[in-house]
């Protein structure tokens, strides 16, 4: 699939859902946009102590040698100006994602250089995982809904291991934030598995669909034939020019001791039986 994002009709909503704190930084040669960059602040977890932390996200950097030796020369600049902005709590670590197959953007940022000045430390591999059509029924643990006198036991678990993860932001005063920043989040909604030990893993459904949208641009034949069969399954194909209907497993953590995919399939099965996920 080819696929667009359309942050309409604002784009600053999703950087204040992402965190209270934030900015675009927008950087230009006369009247041509050669650097943009958006920077949100939260307060995480950093080897176990509390410290601010910036996430820089929608970097673009024009494809030009010019451009490109601007950047190099500009980016320490870019991070002194983050670490001591007053707007955004001046975060002392800075986090950004970076696609595997970017490897410019890899080496570049990973690598030390003179004219950088600065490097970035991988953390880990993150694996985005897009379930279309539902999950296989194959045994597992049993998720169901939470119920109301649960939640002190569910916020603590979740600020057990988000302490425990590295970059782990802080709850539950980040549940709140968001339970005010994100439209439709229900913090009643949350939906577990568990064992005679207890809980789990935990998540919230939530889709983001008022601040971003995935929209199909093109779809290649095979794919649109596959996408007829889910409405003999009762699902919702995607369909070309319409945003996807996405439903996101935000909040979700689990015990050291379980497979986090195999609880995660159990939850989207649940989901898909209760009518909360038919795609």
């Amino acid at each position: 699939l080819r696929l667009r994002y359309d942050r309409g009709p604002s784009f600053q909503s999703l950087l204040r859902a992402q965190g209270s704190r934030f900015l675009t930084v927008v950087a230009s040669e006369g009247e041509e946009v050669v650097f943009t960059s958006s920077v949100s602040s939260t307060c995480r977890y950093v080897d176990g102590k509390e410290i601010g932390v910036s996430y820089l996200g929608d970097l673009r950097v024009k494809s030009s040698s010019r451009a490109s030796r601007w950047w190099r020369n500009a980016y320490p600049d870019f991070l002194e100006l983050i670490e001591t902005s007053e707007s955004l709590g001046r975060p002392e670590r800075h986090l950004t994602a970076v696609l595997r197959e970017n490897l410019a953007a890899i080496q570049a940022l990973s690598r030390t250089r003179h004219s950088l000045g600065v490097r970035y430390e991988p953390i880990r591999d993150v694996q985005m995982v897009n379930v279309i059509g539902g999950v296989a029924k194959r045994g597992g643990t049993i998720a169901r809904r939470a119920r109301g006198e649960e939640r002190s036991e569910i916020l603590a678990f979740i600020e057990e291991r988000a302490r425990a993860r590295q970059f782990g932001y802080k709850f539950p005063e980040e549940l709140v934030r968001r339970t005010l920043e994100w439209p439709g989040l229900d913090d009643s909604g949350f939906v577990v598995t568990e064992d005679g030990r207890g809980l789990r893993a935990v998540t919230l459904p939530w889709s983001p669909t008022s601040l971003k949208r995935m929209v199909v641009e093109d779809a290649p034949w095979a794919a649109r034939a596959g996408f007829s069969l889910l409405k003999v399954f009762g699902r919702t194909p995607p369909r070309v020019g319409r945003p996807l209907e996405t439903l996101y497993l935000t909040h979700a953590y689990w015990r050291d001791d379980v497979d986090p995919m195999a609880e995660m399939k159990s939850i989207i099965r649940a989901l898909a039986k209760s009518g909360a996920y038919r795609r």
